[in-house]
């Protein structure tokens, strides 16, 4: 089930968050890719090493992050 999230159910979610999902575009199409992220201050983190990703959001800085709560997997 999805749902719009309140700004706190969001800040709750990425608090617990250790895997998401980056979207942004390289080369002119959509590029997503599993991240590993940590939420501090407001601000979420992530690392990575120079190549597409990196390239991308230098290129174009609107992105997008999501990350899944699974409640059950039945």
């Amino acid at each position: 089930m999805m749902k719009m999230l309140s700004y706190e159910e969001a800040h709750k979610l990425f608090q617990f968050a250790r895997v998401a999902r980056l979207g942004c575009i390289v080369n002119g199409e959509p590029y997503v890719v599993p991240i590993n992220c940590q939420l501090e201050d407001n601000y979420l983190y992530s690392h990575s090493l120079p190549g597409l990703k990196i390239s991308g959001l230098r290129e174009n800085p609107r992105a997008c992050v999501q990350v899944d709560e699974i409640e059950s997997d039945l």
